[in-house]
């Protein structure tokens, strides 16, 4: 009897520490995404977007090295690895999820979808995750990048800015309706 009160208090103990020790990222992951849903007549579509953010990247690569133990050496040639892939240099770049429950999606172009409204300018995707061009009735995911610099000035299009919409337009779904996610 009391060797399983011991247990039973052992395993609360572990599942609040865990608990409490993902806390910080989430609230930290949290901030840098958002979804939005849509229902029609038995027909749903989930749409995530996450920007990657300084901050989100920190966090993210934070929680995966408490996550996986790494040593100091594996979460450099992490955050090598993934500020690589985000080309952080030269876009903006923004995680796309699509859970689509229903009538399939038709987002070719894709770049003609979406629109990345900074301030009061608007800007197209300079590249994207070719999986989004096809057909699509189940889940699909990837990147979506945005030119970071003015064309003509070369200005960082996010110094000093209040405000930045994501915008992924209704045509490539009748579950959204004529509502665009944002």
């Amino acid at each position: 009897m009391r060797r399983s009160w011991v247990l039973a208090l052992s395993v609360f103990l572990v599942a609040f520490a865990a608990a409490a020790w993902a806390a910080p990222y989430d609230a930290v992951l949290g901030r840098w995404s958002k979804t939005e849903n849509f229902y029609d007549r038995g027909d749903s579509l989930s749409i995530r977007a996450t920007y990657y953010s300084a901050e989100y990247i920190e966090a993210s690569i934070q929680q995966e090295a408490d996550k996986n133990l790494w040593t100091d050496s594996e979460l450099e040639t992490h955050k090598y690895q993934l500020l690589k892939n985000l080309k952080l240099e030269d876009s903006i770049p923004i995680r796309v999820e699509f859970d689509n429950r229903g009538s399939a999606l038709h987002m070719a172009p894709f770049g003609k979808m979406v629109r990345l409204w900074i301030g009061k300018k608007h800007y197209e995707p300079k590249d994207y995750d070719p999986r989004f061009n096809f057909r699509t009735i189940d889940k699909v995911e990837g990147m979506v990048y945005f030119p970071r610099f003015d064309e003509k000035s070369g200005k960082d299009l996010l110094k000093g800015v209040k405000s930045v919409k994501f915008e992924i337009r209704d045509s490539i779904s009748m579950t959204m309706r004529g509502k665009s996610a944002e």
